[in-house]
C-alpha cells in the first residue's frame, strides 16, 4: 500500500530526535526560566544510586533510610515500655543485619537539601515525576529520606526515564556516545499546592503558539468555562513576554499554572506524538497553517481547548494507579515493617503500569 507524500511528512514531523529529548530535561532549561518557575534544587545522582534505582528488583531502602526507621521504631518501643511497664529484654532485640544499600555521601546531600524546603518537597528526575507512584504512599510530597526512595522505586515513569528516555529517538544510533555520558538528576522543588483544574498544556510549533489545553482532561470544570477568555489571553501573553525565543527549540511544548495573580511554568516536553497532546490530536497540531496564518507570536486560529460538560467525563487521569486493594491491609503497618513490602509492591506495579509518560 503506498503511503501518500502528505502521510510520510506527518510521520517525519512525530519523528523525535535525540537533542528535543534533551532540551527537555530540567537542568537544561531551569536557569533560562528560574525567575517564573518554582524554586527547585539540582542534585546530580551518583552511578551507586543510578544502578540501585535501575534494578527491576524487591525494594530494599537504602541503610540511611533504616536508620530514619529505626530512630521512629525504638521511640515507639520506649513509650510501649512505659506505657506498659514492660522490663523484658525482648524489647531490646536488634533485627538482624541487612546488607542494605549505603549511599552515605549522596543521603547527607539530600537530608541537606530537604531542610532547605523546610522538609517538604515534590521530586522528579529530568523529565518524569513518580506520580503514578502516589498510591504507595498516597500522596506525592516527600518529607524524609524514605519517601524519596519509595516514591523513585515504584514508579513506572521514572523507570522510563533511566531506562528507555531515548529508545524512541530516530537517531539514538549515531548519538550514542551522548546518550552513554548523559548525566542523570534528582530534582528537588518547593512544595506548592497546585490547583488542578488550573493546569494547562500548550503547543508551540515554530516559535508559534498553535493551541492550549485544558491540562486534567478527565474533569470538566465550570469555572474554566466561564473564565475561558482570560485565561487564553493571559497565558498568550505570558508566551509571548516570557518564553518566545528564549527555550532552546522552536517546536516545543510547555505546562503552566495559572493563579490569581502570576503564571508559573512548570515543564517542558518534546513537540512529538510521545507527548500527550490532550484535547489536540499531533496532526491537528503539527499542520503548517496553523504557523502561516499566525502574527509574530501565535496562531489566528489559536484555541483554549475544555471539557465542555460533565457528561461522560471520565475518571481521573491517574486512577489506574489507586491504591490497590492488597494494599489496604497495609493501612496499621508501623515502620519497621516497610523493609517487608517489596514484593506486595513490585506486584501491584508490574500489573498497573502502561505506557502513558506524561
Amino acid at each position: 500500500m503506498l503511503i501518500s507524500p502528505t502521510k510520510i511528512n506527518l510521520i517525519c514531523r512525530f519523528m523525535m530526535k535525540v537533542n528535543q529529548i534533551l532540551n527537555c530535561s530540567f537542568d537544561k532549561w531551569y536557569h533560562l526560566f528560574e525567575n517564573i518557575t518554582i524554586k527547585s534544587e539540582i542534585i546530580p545522582i551518583p552511578k551507586n544510586v543510578l544502578d540501585y534505582l535501575r534494578i527491576n528488583s524487591t525494594i530494599i531502602l537504602p541503610k540511611s533510610c533504616q536508620i530514619e526507621m529505626d530512630t521512629e521504631c525504638k521511640y515507639r518501643k520506649e513509650e510501649r515500655r512505659r506505657n506498659f511497664d514492660d522490663s523484658d529484654d525482648s524489647w531490646d532485640e536488634e533485627e538482624e543485619d541487612k546488607n542494605y544499600p549505603d549511599f552515605r555521601e549522596f543521603d547527607e546531600i539530600l537530608k541537606e537539601k530537604l531542610k532547605t524546603f523546610s522538609n517538604k518537597v515534590f521530586i522528579k528526575l529530568n523529565w518524569s515525576s513518580p506520580k503514578d507512584a502516589f498510591w504507595v504512599l498516597n500522596k506525592l510530597s516527600c518529607c524524609s529520606l524514605s519517601d524519596i526512595y519509595m516514591l523513585l522505586k515504584s514508579s513506572d515513569f521514572i523507570s522510563h526515564d533511566l531506562n528507555q528516555a531515548f529508545s524512541q529517538c530516530e537517531d539514538n544510533e549515531e548519538m550514542r556516545q551522548t546518550i552513554d555520558s548523559f548525566e542523570y538528576k534528582l530534582i528537588m522543588r518547593e512544595w506548592v499546592n497546585i490547583n488542578p483544574s488550573m493546569e494547562f498544556r500548550c503547543f508551540v510549533n515554530k516559535d508559534r503558539l498553535v493551541g492550549i489545553s485544558q491540562r486534567e482532561c478527565r474533569s470538566f470544570y465550570q469555572i474554566l468555562l466561564d473564565g475561558r477568555n482570560e485565561m487564553m489571553q493571559r497565558i498568550e501573553y505570558f508566551f509571548a513576554e516570557k518564553i518566545q525565543g528564549k527555550f532552546l527549540d522552536e517546536s516545543f511544548v510547555f505546562d503552566v499554572c495559572l493563579g490569581k495573580k502570576s503564571i508559573k511554568l512548570l515543564d517542558f516536553n518534546p513537540f512529538c506524538s510521545k507527548t500527550d497532546s490532550l484535547l489536540y490530536s499531533w496532526e491537528e497540531l503539527s499542520d503548517e497553517n496553523l504557523v502561516l496564518n499566525s502574527t509574530n507570536y501565535k496562531s489566528h486560529n489559536l484555541e483554549l481547548r475544555l471539557i465542555e460538560t460533565n457528561i461522560g467525563v471520565q475518571s481521573s487521569t491517574y486512577s489506574m494507579y489507586s491504591q490497590p486493594k492488597d494494599a489496604l491491609d497495609l493501612n496499621e503497618f508501623n515502620l519497621q515493617d516497610l523493609t517487608n513490602l517489596p514484593s506486595l509492591i513490585q506486584k501491584n506495579i508490574e500489573t498497573q503500569i502502561g505506557e502513558e509518560l506524561d
